[in-house]
């Protein structure tokens, strides 16, 4: 009983999504950590949405982003949308290992703008 209280725990705090932001030049970097799957979609979701309304230019950085599901997918295309119905630049920043893998192989870099770094993006202004 004790070992699966155990298990659950770990869970839960695997599920926990973190956020920090800053600024690099004229952009807006919004930084993800954790997962970003069903059980944090919803968050990330209304909170870069609100994001998007404060910024000109939002970069989502995803060197801390240890996993993404297909609703993680999902909210990244809604916001990069809205940020193109808005004339705003937006941009991913440094997707790392498996979420890297998940962008590639679901042809998401052929629609989503992605620089390899944070530094790379006022090369890319």
């Amino acid at each position: 009983m004790d070992r699966q209280r155990t298990r659950e725990d770990d869970r839960m705090t695997d599920l926990a999504m973190t956020f920090a932001q800053a600024e690099k030049g004229s952009w807006h970097i919004w930084q993800l950590a954790g997962r970003l799957d069903r059980a944090t979609a919803a968050q990330v979701q209304a909170e870069g949405e609100k994001l998007l309304l404060q910024t000109d230019r939002l970069a989502i950085d995803l060197s801390e982003l240890a996993y993404i599901s297909s609703a993680g997918i999902r909210v990244l295309l809604l916001l990069a949308k809205q940020a193109e119905n808005a004339s705003q630049p937006f941009c991913l920043c440094s997707p790392q290992g498996i979420v890297r893998e998940v962008l590639e192989i679901s042809r998401m870099d052929m629609f989503l703008s992605i620089c390899p770094s944070v530094d790379a993006l006022e090369e890319g202004a």
